[in-house]
C-alpha cells in the first residue's frame, strides 16, 4: 500500500480549473501531501477554440498521465465545460486517467452511461476536503490502472472470436448497444485502446457484427454494463 501512495504521489498530474484561488489551494494542499501536481496557467488561450484544446490536447495526454479538471469553467467560458475539454483530451489517449470534478452532486444533464463509455471519472469535491478528495483520486487511479492491466491481458483473447464469447454474455453486448443508443450524438468519438477514434454508429456495428473492435470496447466496460444489467433484474 505504501509503494502504491508513494507510486501515485509521483506521477505528474494536471489541475484545469477557471478559478485561481482554487487551483493554487488545491495545488498547494495536494504538493504539502508529496503529490506532484501542476495547475494550468494558459486556460484562456486554450479554450479560445476547439481547435487549441485539440492541438494542445496530444501534448497535455503525452505529458500527463492523470488530468482532472473541474466541470464548470464559466468564469472564463461559457461555451465550452470541463467534460468537453475532457472528451476531446480521450480522442487522444485512451491512456490517460480523465477526472472531472464539481462541488456537489448535481444533475449534470449527461445521457445514461456517456461517461463511463469515454472513461471519464466523476467526483464531487467539497470546499476544504482536499484530503478526501485526493483519498478517492488515489482510489478510482488504482482500479484504473488494474482495470488497465485486465484489458491487455484479455485483449491478448480476443483474437479468437469463440474465446471472446465466453466473456461475454448477449444481454451485456444488447445492454452495450442500448447505451450507445441513448446517447445519439454523431459528434462523439469513442477511443478504443491504441486505435483511432470510432463513432458510435459505427462502433454499434463492430458490436453487431462481432468484430475484434467490438469486443475489444466491451471488455473495457464489461463491469459497467454487467452493474447495470443486475441492477434491472
Amino acid at each position: 500500500m505504501e509503494q502504491k501512495l508513494i507510486e501515485f504521489n509521483a506521477i505528474e498530474k494536471l489541475l484545469i480549473d477557471d478559478d485561481k484561488y482554487i487551483l493554487e489551494n488545491t495545488c498547494d494542499s495536494f504538493k504539502n501531501k508529496g503529490v506532484n501536481i501542476t495547475a494550468i496557467t494558459n486556460l484562456s488561450n486554450m479554450l479560445k477554440n476547439p481547435e487549441n484544446i485539440s492541438d494542445m490536447g496530444a501534448k497535455l495526454v503525452d505529458t500527463y498521465p492523470i488530468i482532472i479538471c473541474d466541470f464548470k469553467l464559466n468564469k472564463i467560458t461559457n461555451s465550452i465545460s470541463g467534460f468537453e475539454i475532457l472528451r476531446l483530451l480521450r480522442e487522444k489517449s485512451s491512456h490517460v486517467f480523465l477526472a472531472m470534478y464539481t462541488a456537489y452532486k448535481p444533475e449534470l444533464g449527461f445521457k445514461e452511461g456517456i461517461l463511463e463509455s469515454l472513461g471519464i471519472y466523476i467526483f464531487v469535491k467539497s470546499a476544504g476536503d482536499d484530503e478526501g478528495f485526493l483519498i478517492n483520486l488515489r482510489n478510482k487511479y488504482s482500479e484504473f490502472v488494474a482495470n488497465k492491466q485486465f484489458i491487455k491481458e484479455r485483449a491478448s483473447q480476443v483474437d479468437d472470436k469463440y474465446i471472446a464469447k465466453m466473456f461475454i454474455s448477449d444481454k451485456i453486448k444488447m445492454k452495450a448497444i442500448d447505451m450507445l443508443n441513448s446517447i445519439n450524438d454523431e459528434t462523439i468519438k469513442i477511443y478504443i485502446n491504441d486505435k483511432q477514434p470510432i463513432t458510435i454508429e459505427n462502433l454499434i456495428l463492430e458490436i453487431q457484427n462481432e468484430t475484434k473492435i467490438g469486443y475489444e470496447y466491451l471488455n473495457m466496460w464489461i463491469d459497467t454494463f454487467a452493474e447495470i444489467s443486475k441492477e434491472e433484474n
